[in-house]
């Protein structure tokens, strides 16, 4: 219906009034999403921002991902923290250690003892 209500009108038209313009002729007009991806992908690449694909189950889910990617992330605050609890640990090595008696010899057995 809709076509012929276009030849219709077409018809009224004089063919002189009918003009194309040769630069619009051999385009091809984009999808509204299309222009809306690029725009996105255009803005998201000054922005630094990494679109993953989501996938349905498994290690592989999409915050998951990008929660790997941030740990991963090596920073000066995360370098503190580590060098921090290293030192802690040897800390506590430390007190755990017994602490080593006096070397005796074998003379020692026979030295009086105040106790006895």
């Amino acid at each position: 219906r809709s076509e012929a209500t276009v030849h219709s009108l077409l018809e009224k038209l004089q063919p002189e009034m009918i003009g194309l313009d040769a630069n619009v002729v051999g385009t091809v007009s984009r999808t509204a999403a299309e222009a809306e991806a690029e725009a996105r992908a255009k803005a998201d690449a000054a922005n630094n921002v990494v679109h993953m694909r989501k996938k349905a189950r498994g290690r592989n889910k999409v915050l998951k991902r990008l929660k790997r990617k941030q740990d991963n992330v090596v920073d000066q605050k995360r370098e503190e923290l580590r060098e921090k609890l290293a030192k802690e640990e040897e800390a506590r090595k430390r007190l755990r250690e017994p602490i080593a008696p006096k070397k005796r010899s074998a003379l020692d057995r026979f030295e009086r003892n105040p106790h006895r």
